[in-house]
């Protein structure tokens, strides 16, 4: 068992699943722009996830002259395959369980704050801290680090939780412990980039056989 007193859960494809909806939505207007084959345009989207989509796209296609374009477009379009979504059952028991053991609970994103904001308005459970994107402040270490300040915990009490390798990657670099949660990638996939010992989950309710 791990002993901590905060978790941050990403929230794309690990406590809602949007990723292979948001997947489709970037192969098509990558494709219509750069003229990437969809297939191809879909695996980089899911291999560089993990960070806002205008980094992704800088990641893509450095410097590309339509990138804005790109990005505008996604950000537009995302939000209509997500209106209905909501947090499943296993994910809410989860939550209220953490909460229950008096483990402060952060939720970090890609998206822009507003549409995090507007999503959890309609859940029945509120986050102790709610971290979006916005210019200067990013998932990662910007995110980590303002979770710390708000919750006046240390990099050893808390854990990170997500669906991808880039969310892996930064929990790491930053200091701060790791639970992957399949989907986008397998577990397999988390084990060849953080070895034999990598948490991995498939739903989040195994985390409390962990903490």
């Amino acid at each position: 068992m791990i002993k901590i007193k905060g978790i941050i859960v990403d929230f794309d494809g690990t406590l809602i699943d949007t990723m292979e909806h948001f997947k489709k939505v970037a192969g098509i207007i990558i494709n219509k722009y750069y003229k990437i084959p969809i297939e191809e345009a879909e695996r980089l989207y899911i291999e560089t996830s993990g960070v806002a989509f205008v980094r992704q796209m800088e990641i893509i296609k450095p410097g590309g002259d339509m990138n804005s374009i790109v990005v505008k477009e996604f950000e537009e379009l995302k939000l209509k395959g997500i209106e209905n979504e909501k947090i499943d059952d296993d994910s809410i028991f989860t939550l209220n369980k953490l909460k229950d053991r008096g483990i402060k609970l952060g939720i970090s994103s890609g998206n822009f704050e507003d549409v995090i904001i507007r999503f959890l308005e309609k859940e029945n459970f509120i986050f102790d801290v709610v971290m979006g994107h916005r210019e200067g402040f990013e998932k990662g270490s910007a995110h980590f680090q303002y979770f710390l300040e708000k919750t006046g915990l240390s990099k050893n009490d808390i854990i990170f939780i997500g669906d991808s390798i880039k969310d892996g990657e930064r929990a790491y670099s930053f200091g701060i412990k790791f639970i992957a949660k399949e989907g986008i990638f397998s577990s397999d996939r988390f084990k060849k980039e953080f070895g034999e010992n990598q948490i991995v989950i498939k739903k989040l309710s195994e985390v409390l056989n962990f903490v």
